[in-house]
């Protein structure tokens, strides 16, 4: 039994929009850093990194980086805004 209700484990990134549907609304903290946005934005629409590395045209690894705050956009900073502004958009 997955128990991401109480915190035990996260759910797939598949199930998080019939997660949102489910309940109406986006139940997910806020993001306060960019980090936290590019995770959120990958998440609503249920992409995994890799899908949303595919997208953006960079690697799984480096998906993984922005999101835990290793490191920031340089070299696709535009693909990026692209991703978030689409993902804001649709």
């Amino acid at each position: 039994m997955q128990s991401w209700e109480t915190g035990r484990a996260t759910p797939e990134a598949r199930f998080y929009p019939a997660i949102i549907s489910f309940l109406g609304y986006d139940p997910f903290p806020e993001p306060k850093t960019l980090a936290e946005r590019i995770r959120n934005q990958r998440l609503i629409p249920g992409l995994t990194q890799a899908e949303a590395a595919k997208r953006i045209g960079v690697s799984e690894e480096t998906i993984l980086n922005w999101e835990k705050g290793k490191c920031e956009p340089l070299y696709k900073r535009r693909a990026l805004l692209r991703f978030l502004e689409w993902k804001l958009s649709h």
